[in-house]
Parts: structure tokens; sequence; C-alpha cells
């Protein structure tokens, strides 16, 4: 594995990790959904490949914003030559790099330069969903986040220009009480919100342990259970 791999990979388990902890806040707070957004963009390059390629099949299995201008990720290409692929992005002036990541698996890692749709996304608490197959009519965004912040991330996605041809939203909220038991909501709730689970962490295990009146020892067994309910439970968007 190249360096590059690794710190992809690194950074990758970071992103996921902030990701279930924001799933988890959102079920304590049971306003969770799942929205799918197909937009119609002028000169989306995603769009631009799946038409000009049109026997091929492109699939992003995984992405996300780095910072306000870039996108970065994951693309299977299923069929089709790679390089005729590179060839068109920069023919076509397209800020896009496109780097080989798993050749057995057809898999590249690709970063756009010039992502109109990240600054929305990193404006509103929100996890991206994966994975999704490239379109030549639209660009497809499916992402979780709270009822409350629906509003927001499509006034920001058609503040950019992006227009909304399609939106459905799904409820995907848990009943909090199915989950937990009494006593682990009691633990979780102030964990979260004081910021146990935040990077960099907020509150050291000791002082979180004073705050909700148990040892560490206790805690730790009891945010140990709290996660193995979260990582063991039979919930789909994990």
């Amino acid at each position: 594995m190249s360096s590059e791999e690794f710190v992809y990979l690194l950074k990758e388990g970071i992103e996921s990790l902030v990701n279930i902890v924001y799933v988890v806040v959102c079920m304590v707070e049971n306003n969770l959904v799942l929205l799918t957004l197909d937009l119609g963009m002028d000169n989306c390059w995603e769009c631009k490949l799946a038409n000009q390629f049109d026997s091929s099949s492109f699939v992003v299995e995984n992405g996300h914003p780095v910072g306000m201008t870039s996108f970065a990720g994951l693309m299977r290409i299923e069929s089709g030559d790679s390089g005729k692929v590179r060839r068109f992005l920069q023919k076509n002036n397209f800020p896009v790099s496109l780097k080989e990541f798993d050749r057995e698996a057809k898999v590249f890692h690709f970063r756009d330069d010039n992502s109109i749709l990240s600054a929305p996304l990193v404006n509103v608490d929100c996890s991206l969903e994966w994975p999704v197959r490239l379109n030549g009519d639209f660009k497809r965004l499916r992402v979780l986040l709270g009822e409350d912040n629906v509003d927001d991330l499509v006034a920001g996605v058609e503040g950019v220009g992006a227009n909304v041809l399609k939106m459905s939203k799904i409820r995907r909220g848990v009943e909090f009480g199915d989950l937990f038991t009494l006593k682990q909501r009691e633990i979780l709730e102030p964990t979260i919100e004081l910021g146990y689970y935040d990077f960099p962490r907020k509150i050291s295990l000791n002082d979180l342990s004073k705050k909700v009146g148990v040892s560490p020892s206790t805690l730790c067994v009891h945010l140990q259970k709290i996660e193995s309910r979260v990582f063991g439970s039979d919930l789909r968007f994990f």
C-alpha cells in the first residue's frame, strides 16, 4: 500500500467515525432523514462523463467535501478505458484528477477542485450516502441529515446554481428507547452533549465520569455496551 493510499484510508476512517457519531446524535433527537436530490447542473463533469461513455458504468463508492471548493472520493469504472476517461476530462478542461487506487477492482481516486456543492454540504451537518451511479441526465446526492436541516441544504444547493429536478425524503430515525436502556440513555445523552465523541474530544473520560456520577471504569463499560449496540444493531443506514 502506498503512502497516499494509507493517508486516504486514514482520512476515510476518521470521516466514517465522525459520520457514525453524527447518526447517533440524530438518533437521540429522532429526526434523521435520508434526502435524495436529483440535480440539474450546467457543465457537470459526472453527467458529461456518463453521456460520453454510455457503454461504460461509473459508480462513486464514497466521497466527501475537501474544504469549501473541492470534493474527493473513490469511483469504480465497471467497463471502459480509464485512459480515455482521463483524456476526456483533460480535453474538456474539467479540474478533475483521476488516479489508480485499486487496479484489480478498477477503483480510482478522484478529486474535483471546482465543486460548487462542497460549500452547501460543509455548511450543514450531514453525511453522504453511497454508492451512487453516475447518470447522464442529472447529478444525484443522497444525504443523511436532521429533518430541520433539509430546507437549509436545499436552499444552499439552489444558491450555487443547481436546479432541483426531483427530491425525495425518507424518515430514517428510530425510537431511541428501543435501542438503548434507560441507564444507557442517561449516559449517552450528556456524553454527546459534552463533546466526548467530538474530534478532538472536548472532555476526558475522567471528567465525563464526574458529570454523569459514575466511576471512570463503570463509565467505560457503559460506553462499550452502547457502542456495541450501535455497531451491532440492524440499522441499514450504517
